[in-house]
Order: structure tokens, then C-alpha cells, then sequence
């Protein structure tokens, strides 16, 4: 009703000048729509969650994630990160974040993660979540796979590079611990 004063679309002169009017539906019917659709919505994000959990408890129950996590090590160890934390990278690059995120969150309480792995972690899946999703999305549009996954892992391997180099060279930096001397 505000916006229709400023762009001068009052309903009562639509209807005079015999141009059709958009019936809108109650704001109840608006709204219960909306709760089912988000109510729908989250049943659906709890089941892709509860999936994922699932098979990587199986996946720890057989004793799998040893083997997946070895297969990765190359592509970890370029990655600049620790095979500790290659299933929570491989969960995030398959999953993304939204659904890799709660799995991410409760494999990171149960594994003995420093707080050092965990930001590289972060790091790099923040440059390159979603490597399955995502691109597979921009590929139906014609997009070079390339350009889908190859920047965002040279950029994720530079930045996590250079985080370790950060953390090497941070010692070395600080500024000396200063003495305040109390005048007499």
C-alpha cells in the first residue's frame, strides 16, 4: 500500500479505468502457503542431512573412511591440508556447505582437530564448496568445466599455502613485549 503512493497505482482507479485488476489472495492463504512450502523444504534439507550421516557412519562402521581418506592424500597433501580432515573436505566439495555443513560440524567435535586444520579446513572449502553441485548446475548451461573447477582449486591451494606461510613466518613478527617503567 506505501509503494502503491509512490507509483500512483491506486486499485479503485485501475478498476474505474476498466483495466483488468490482479486478484491477490488473502494474506492467510499467503502465509499458510508459505509454511507448508518452508515446512516442505526443511523436511527435505533433514533427509539430505540424515542420509549423509548416515552413510558416513556406515562408511566408519566398515571402516571405509581410512581408504577414502588415503585415495585422497596426494590431492590432500597438494591441497595443503592434513589427512585428518579429508573427509570433512570431501564432504563439503561433494555436499556443499548448506547440507556438508551439519556433518562437517559433527565430525569436527568427534575428531581430535587443531584449531589450525580446522581454519584450513574452512579455507579451502570456502573457496571451492560444491565442486559436484554447483558445477553441474553451470555445465547444463554450456560453461567450460574448466573454468568450473580449475580456478577455484588453484585459488584454494594458494590460499591455504599461504595460510601456512602465514603461520611459519607469524612468530617471527610480533611486536616485543614492551615494559612499562613506573616513574618515581
Amino acid at each position: 500500500m506505501i509503494v502503491s503512493i509512490f507509483l500512483g497505482a491506486d486499485p479503485a482507479q485501475v478498476a474505474a479505468k476498466g483495466t483488468p485488476v490482479a486478484i491477490q489472495p488473502a494474506f492467510i492463504t499467503l502465509m499458510k502457503n508459505w509454511l507448508i512450502a518452508t515446512l516442505y523444504l526443511s523436511l527435505k534439507i533433514f533427509i539430505i542431512i540424515m542420509v549423509i550421516m548416515i552413510l558416513l557412519e556406515m562408511m566408519k562402521i566398515f571402516n571405509m573412511i581410512p581408504h577414502i581418506v588415503k585415495i585422497l592424500s596426494p590431492l590432500l597433501k597438494t591441497m595443503g591440508l592434513d589427512q585428518r580432515t579429508g573427509i570433512l573436505w570431501l564432504t563439503a566439495i561433494v555436499f556443499g556447505i548448506a547440507y556438508g555443513g551439519a556433518v562437517i560440524v559433527e565430525e569436527a567435535k568427534e575428531e581430535h582437530i587443531t584449531k589450525e586444520e580446522l581454519e584450513k579446513l574452512h579455507l579451502s572449502i570456502g573457496i571451492n564448496h560444491s565442486m559436484i553441485e554447483d558445477p553441474a548446475l553451470f555445465l547444463s548451461l554450456g560453461l567450460s568445466a574448466f573454468w568450473l573447477w580449475v580456478p577455484r582449486l588453484i585459488v584454494a591451494i594458494i590460499a591455504v599455502r599461504l595460510f601456512n606461510l602465514y603461520y611459519k613466518i607469524r612468530p617471527m613478527y610480533r611486536p616485543p613485549h614492551t615494559v612499562s617503567v613506573q616513574k618515581k
